[in-house]
């Protein structure tokens, strides 16, 4: 009973698929023939031309009256106007609506009779009137029935005829299916190639009708033979080769009727068979076999749906969504391939993996030339994936360790550079995906005992080239520019590059210098920036000198936490001098920004950090020298000592160079050294300590407050003198 009811499910599908091809035909034969349902009577609008006024008419004269004739002819127009539905357009329209109810009166009917038959048959059954056999011829008589009642009527009826066909099709399916499986009246041989005859009859059937729906039919019975009459023996050799023989006759009738769905349903019909045979079937006598059957079915799945879009696209015959069916078939063939070729070869014959998945590669980018010049975008990048995904599996099976992350780095410069030749984005873009894959596995390659030499040694070889590489695909972006994606994507190249060099030098400092190797990063970090930002403004590369800033931000930090090592000297000593050169880098940095207005915020935020670390620099070699607990006296004394100092230098260096901004910074500095002095000081010190740092302190400030105060007007007209030159520059 359940396969009665799946029966009768089948049969609704099959009908519903046959009013879509129905419809879908019904227009293509409106559109071919041009007609058009238009109105019974249009009327015609003229439009008179405007009389003439009495004075610019002469009576009598010929040339006036011939003026007059054409004018009116020339602006004579024909305005069609629109007006509700005229007694023909509702005709049609009623015409319409009794076909299509007259199509489901013979779907209906259809399906009347096939559940009809099918009663008739279970009561008959149940009785014991009709036998196994006598099942069995009757169920193919009316399907023969059926289908020839179909092709008789076909002139006259037309696509209600094919719904016949196509129940007279399904009924010989099924009575040969309960013939093998239900009754065991013929053996597995016989049924199978029975069902064969019945699906090359039905294919011919679809063709000679140009009927979709049987050939969808016909197909489906064919792939689904293999599993309905399966006896549980291995056999190999005739599976696949029955198999190939079906995709080839899906493509043969794909080339006269571009029915892509017959292609898709070939596919997973190939799929399906050959992943069910495989989990019962599949070990490693037989391995080199199955491989050349996924071999030979993706060859002809890729290159000849491939061949077929580029021969039908010069026709001109194609449907608009034929070039997504297609890519869809792209995308299933290379995921049927990978995974096949992967599950057969990985443990069994790893040797040869490499070159069936290069194999693989080949075919696709093939593909990809003959359908390159049709100029369509999904298929192009799909197909230019799925030959980058293959090629760099077949690197990655081949290679290993730092081989594996030079020939990455080949494949993906190559990639690029054709990619930029024949002005193809997508090859541009999978070379630039190649070459970060290239990259990160360099980074991940670990160091050897042969990696002892700084900077002459494999890694960072290899690094350097990826940063080599970088520069150079972002220079082919450069020069093509062809997208606002390549625009950006050549920037990201470019601070890849600068961040992958600062990476790979100071990776390889860590890894190659023993001792001190803190102490060389940490200058490495300082140096860089610098050099980055000059680089950045030179080149007028503004995301090379942010680049840069976010460096020297990094360096910065690196040396404020950096330890002290070795012997230490006050004020000459390795983390001092770090910090020195950091600060005079940030001052250079600065003075890089001092001219960009939109940027003057950097330089204004780079000198306070600049005056920052120097004023830091110093209190914490001072804090070293009196480490000691007994010096702790001194220790604040001095630290006060140099704060006032150092404000006080500030001070005067703000008024000499008219920066406003080292101004505001000693006395910020000032008020920091005053909290310090009255109330860290003020409880800490012993009393002679406490009097110095008072005394010094007062003695400053006073100095300051008089000196300014004595020479107010001298620095007033000279700080006036730099806003008067600066609005005079600026104006």
């Amino acid at each position: 009973m359940i396969t009665f009811l799946l029966f009768v499910g089948f049969i609704f599908l099959l009908f519903w698929i046959s009013s879509i091809s129905n419809r879908v035909a019904a227009m293509e034969k409106r559109l071919q023939s041009g007609a058009v349902t238009t109105p019974d009577k249009v009327p015609v609008v003229v439009k008179l031309p405007e009389a003439q006024s009495v004075a610019s008419w002469k009576p009598g004269s010929l040339e006036n009256w011939q003026a007059v004739a054409n004018q009116s002819v020339e602006n004579a127009q024909v305005k069609p106007e629109v007006h509700a539905p005229t007694q023909a357009s509702a005709k049609n329209k009623d015409a319409d609506d009794t076909e299509k109810a007259v199509n489901w009166l013979n779907r209906i009917g259809v399906v009347a009779l096939v559940l009809g038959l099918g009663f008739f048959l279970k009561i008959a059954i149940d009785l014991g009137w009709i036998g196994p056999w006598a099942q069995v011829i009757i169920g193919l008589a009316i399907g023969g029935l059926l289908i020839y009642l179909g092709q008789l009527w076909k002139e006259k009826f037309g696509t209600r005829a094919q719904a016949l066909i196509g129940g007279g099709v399904a009924i010989l399916y099924f009575s040969i299916y309960a013939a093998f499986n239900f009754y065991s009246l013929v053996p597995q041989f016989v049924a199978f190639m029975v069902m064969l005859a019945v699906a090359g009859f039905a294919v011919w059937l679809s063709y000679k009708n140009s009927s979709l729906v049987l050939g969808v039919l016909a197909f489906f019975g064919a792939y689904g033979s293999p599993l309905m009459f399966s006896s549980g023996q291995d056999q190999q050799i005739m599976l696949f080769g029955f198999l190939t023989v079906l995709n080839v006759a899906a493509f043969v009738l794909m080339f006269r009727k571009y029915w892509m769905e017959l292609l898709l349903l070939a596919l997973f019909g190939t799929i399906i068979d050959f992943l069910v045979w495989g989990v019962s079937h599949s070990n490693y006598e037989n391995t080199l076999t199955s491989l050349t059957f996924v071999i030979v079915t993706m060859l002809l799945f890729v290159i000849g749906s491939a061949g077929l879009f580029r021969l039908h696209s010069e026709k001109k015959t194609l449907a608009p969504d034929f070039g997504n069916g297609v890519t869809a078939l792209q995308i299933i063939s290379g995921t049927f391939f990978f995974g096949s070729i992967v599950a057969l070869l990985f443990d069994r014959f790893h040797n040869i993996l490499p070159a069936v998945a290069l194999l693989g590669a080949v075919t696709y980018f093939f593909s990809y030339a003959l359908v390159d010049r049709l100029n369509y975008r999904n298929l192009n990048y799909c197909m230019s994936f799925c030959g980058s995904l293959l090629l760099t599996s077949a690197a990655v099976w081949q290679f290993d360790g730092k081989a594996l992350s030079a020939v990455l780095l080949l494949i993906a410069l190559l990639g690029s550079t054709i990619g930029t030749m024949v002005k193809r984005e997508e090859l541009r873009v999978w070379g630039t995906t190649i070459l970060f894959i290239s990259l990160i596995k360099s980074l991940y390659d670990p160091y050897t005992a042969a990696d002892a030499a700084f900077l002459f040694n494999a890694k960072f070889g290899l690094m350097f080239a990826n940063t080599l590489g970088l520069l150079f695909v972002g220079w082919l972006y450069q020069k093509v520019q062809a997208s606002e994606f390549e625009k950006n994507a050549e920037k990201v190249l470019q601070i890849a590059a600068a961040l992958v060099l600062w990476a790979s030098v100071s990776w390889d400092i860590s890894s190659s210098i023993s001792g001190n190797s803190q102490n060389y990063m940490t200058l490495w970090w300082v140096i860089y920036p610098v050099a980055l930002s000059a680089t950045g403004f030179m080149s007028r590369r503004s995301d090379i000198s942010k680049t840069a800033l976010f460096l020297l931000a990094a360096g910065f930090f690196k040396v404020l936490f950096l330890p002290y090592a070795g012997e230490y000297t006050f004020l000459y000593n390795v983390k001092f001098g770090l910090m020195a050169m950091e600060t005079a880098g940030l001052l250079v940095v600065a003075r890089f920004y001092r001219h960009d207005v939109e940027n003057k915020s950097f330089a204004d935020a780079l000198k306070v950090a600049a005056c920052m670390l120097l004023w830091f620099a110093v209190s914490w070699d001072i804090t070293k020298y009196f480490e000691n607990e007994e010096s702790k006296n001194a220790r604040n004394l001095f630290l006060s000592l140099w704060w006032i100092t150092y404000s006080a230098i500030l001070i005067g260096a703000g008024i000499a160079w008219r920066s406003p901004l080292l101004r505001k910074i000693a006395i910020g500095l000032f008020f920091v050294t005053i909290v310090k002095v009255f109330l860290f000081d003020l409880l800490s010190l012993d009393l002679g300590y406490l009097i110095i740092s008072f005394i010094s302190l007062g003695v400053i400030l006073i100095s300051v407050s008089f000196y300014y105060n004595k020479h107010k007007e001298q620095i007033t007209k000279f700080l006036e003198g730099e806003e008067k030159s600066n609005n005079i520059i600026k104006n």
